[in-house]
């Protein structure tokens, strides 16, 4: 007779995310979690905007505020492109990634503006940005 075998059920919930999370999302938290997404301006650190404004481009709507927390800056725009980590969600039509964004911060008149994130919004993102009142006016 095989013995029994016994998981607890934190195990199993435990192994269920585990294979359920992005293998990316992963990555990164555990960068996050080691201390290397930091802007401490050491060569050895990575910069977190960037990071920050591909998982908000890719919804990844769980590392923003762990990005937020190793110091990314919510409003930083790309360099080349001049596009927000807000900019990006928008863009993507990633409702999860703008609603968080937004809770946490981020500026719309940031990046490329008001105008351009009403522009480049789907439906549902739009009703998220106008109940948010991304226009003063509305």
């Amino acid at each position: 007779m095989q013995p029994a075998l016994h998981t607890s059920a934190s195990e199993a919930q435990i192994a269920k995310m585990v294979q359920s999370e992005n293998p990316d999302e992963r990555a990164a938290l555990f960068l996050l979690e080691e201390g290397l997404a930091a802007t401490t301006g050491r060569p050895t650190r990575l910069n977190a905007n960037p990071l920050l404004r591909t998982a908000a481009s890719r919804c990844q709507a769980r590392l923003l505020q762990p990005l937020v927390e190793a110091r990314a800056e919510l409003d930083a725009p790309d360099p080349r492109f001049g596009s927000t980590a807000l900019d990006r969600a928008v863009s993507a039509g990633c409702f999860a990634g703008t609603a968080k964004l937004l809770e946490m911060g981020a500026d719309p008149d940031a990046g490329h503006g008001r105008n351009y994130l009403l522009e480049h919004a789907s439906p549902e993102v739009e009703v998220l940005l106008r109940g948010n009142k991304v226009r003063s006016h509305l």
